[in-house]
């Protein structure tokens, strides 16, 4: 079922968990006129469930959704690196057709395993390497 939601500007307050990767696949679907996407990217909640994780079934990749027609900016605020964000901020630069600009806030957040900001920051740079779909794009990392 299709929903075309009149949506500019969407924040998505989120954990970047597998588990919400429905919920943004289907706003990302539902969103065909969006050009701004901000993730503000906070402490998860634990979910008590043995269902497969969504990375495996390419639920994480945009490439097929409409927005990537339409998307302009990306706003990223909290990024650590992790799978699920590197999949789906790579999947929107790699398809991204007119995507302008990306603009990534690392977390100064510590995750008690190691996880610091220049470890984030690093992860970060690593996105700067990903090919891109739109030749004007620029991303911004602070």
């Amino acid at each position: 079922m299709e929903y075309d939601m009149n949506i500019r500007h969407l924040i998505l307050k989120t954990s970047m968990h597998p588990y919400e990767f429905f919920g943004i696949v289907f706003f990302l679907n539902s969103s065909p006129y969006l050009e701004t996407l901000t993730l503000d990217i906070g402490p998860g909640r634990i979910f008590y469930s043995r269902a497969k994780t969504l990375i495996g079934s390419g639920l994480c990749a945009p490439s097929d959704t409409r927005v990537v027609k339409s998307l302009k900016i990306v706003e990223v605020k909290g990024f650590k690196g992790t799978l699920h964000e590197l999949c789906l901020l790579g999947r929107l630069i790699i398809y991204g057709k007119v995507l302008q600009h990306m603009y990534v806030t690392v977390s100064k957040e510590e995750d008690g395993s190691g996880g610091n900001e220049n470890l984030y920051r690093a992860r970060a740079n690593g996105m700067l390497a990903f090919p891109r779909a739109s030749s004007t794009l620029q991303i911004s990392i602070n």
